[in-house]
């Protein structure tokens, strides 16, 4: 299969999804997620990567390992996201690995 047949891959589009904790105990570090966003816009201004923009959905996961999974089952199936950006904490990078 090659890349302009994949999911979440058209001629124009990259589908990329993550989660972060933009509510719950931990949004202090929903900056993390928001920066990210930032940083791709800011691809996207610039024309994207090799003239296909970025769609990046960026879910809540309000820093609970449960929500995490369903989220990232949320952009993987629902979405059809690409690939995914994964998060630093791991007791929830476990349960989505699994």
């Amino acid at each position: 299969m090659s890349a302009q047949e994949a999911p979440g891959i058209t001629a124009t589009e990259i589908k990329i999804g993550s989660t972060y904790p933009f509510s719950g105990p931990a949004s202090a570090l929903s900056a993390y997620g928001k920066g990210v966003t930032a940083y791709i816009n800011s691809i996207n201004d610039r024309g994207g990567i090799n003239g296909r923009k970025i769609n990046f959905i960026a879910l809540d996961d309000a820093y609970s390992p449960p929500e995490a999974v369903e989220q990232t089952v949320d952009y993987i199936t629902g979405y059809s996201a690409a690939l995914g950006i994964m998060s630093w904490n791991s007791t929830r990078m476990k349960l989505v690995l699994k």
